[in-house]
């Protein structure tokens, strides 16, 4: 998730042929923020997960955003501390979160102050050693001190609704499909894959969703002298057709309807999850809300009781609350006292 590479990455691929019709990614806000700014200077598609672009256009203050290294987590974390963020989302891997919280325990930045949202592929008990590779046991926290830093955190995934019977374009049903994978990863060592099987359908439909724009564009580039083969940069005629023709994207994928906002996003639903248990034995993540795009609505499973760790289970806030004091000249005191006394007579 370093945009300096992504866009190294990106110029490389810009400079040498054949001529890019499309760009597809990142997964990383960070570094589709960049890459984006600089498609689009080529007027060239983008095909992005922009979560950050989310956050602002439905009002909410992203305070800090960062990249973090192993060799930096203290840094990042004094700049989200400084900034009385108490809210954190935190993509990072399995590993680098453990370091994360560890480092964050030291910091008081615990439960009990902060609202920790996590990814929801990590494996079940992933804040214990021995759930991970020998890369975190030179963590000096324990399984304790990190379960405690993070409990009750939320995760969020998008929700899965494939006809397991239905073919899909590529000829074969998401179940055949599900079960090839599964294969693969077996075969492949499947620890290197952990959390692919959440996005691998998402991103085997939008692979597809691309293939099908590219497809239907021919005709109507044709109709202006122009193929896939000859597309240009700069090129607003290719641009807008393509453009049209994703977002009228409409077939069944292996995570089920695919189809598209006028805005460019995914129509899908999404859980929200919690850790929820006692203690370090029983623990799960618990789906307590679901909000269905297609309608815009959250619907909350008001039956998981929320329960949080903060004295007397106030609900934390997500900010410092800003309180000024007026100081009355004496004369105007008197005037109000007056006026008050007035009032009550």
């Amino acid at each position: 998730c370093d945009p300096g590479h992504g866009l190294a990455a990106l110029f490389d691929a810009l400079t040498k042929s054949p001529k890019k019709a499309l760009i597809f990614g990142a997964c990383c806000s960070r570094v589709t923020e960049v890459t984006a700014k600089v498609s689009q200077q080529y007027d060239l598609l983008q095909h992005i997960f922009n979560m950050i672009q989310n956050l602002q256009d439905h009002g909410i203050t992203v305070t800090v955003h960062d990249a973090v290294e192993y060799d930096d987590i203290e840094a990042a974390l004094n700049l989200i501390k400084k900034s009385w963020t108490r809210i954190i989302i935190a993509e990072l891997q399995v590993s680098k979160a453990r370091m994360m919280l560890c480092q964050a325990y030291r910091m008081n930045m615990t439960s009990e102050q902060y609202v920790w949202i996590l990814p929801a592929w990590y494996n079940p008990n992933w804040w214990k050693i021995s759930s991970i590779n020998n890369s975190a046991t030179t963590i000096s926290c324990s399984d304790d001190i990190i379960y405690n830093t993070v409990k009750g955190y939320f995760s969020t995934n998008a929700v899965l609704f494939p006809n397991i019977t239905e073919k899909i374009v590529t000829g074969q049903t998401a179940d055949e499909w599900i079960t090839e994978y599964d294969q693969y990863r077996q075969k492949y060592n499947s620890s290197r894959y952990q959390g692919a099987e959440i996005f691998a359908p998402f991103s085997y439909d939008a692979i597809i969703a691309v293939a099908l724009m590219l497809n239907k564009s021919i005709s109507e580039l044709a109709k202006k002298n122009k193929s896939l083969e000859d597309i240009q940069y700069y090129d607003k005629d290719a641009i807008r057709i393509m453009k049209k023709h994703m977002q009228n994207s409409n077939f069944s994928g292996i995570s089920g309807p695919v189809t598209f906002t006028k805005e460019g996003d995914r129509i899908t639903a999404i859980s929200v999850n919690r850790l929820i248990g006692k203690g370090l034995v029983g623990e799960k993540n618990v789906r307590i809300g679901y909000y269905d795009h297609s309608t815009k609505k959250m619907k909350w499973n008001y039956s998981v009781q929320i329960n949080w760790s903060t004295p007397g289970n106030i609900t934390p806030l997500s900010g410092p609350v800003n309180k000024s004091m007026v100081l009355l000249p004496p004369s105007l005191q008197i005037g109000l006292f007056t006026i008050s006394g007035i009032g009550i007579l």
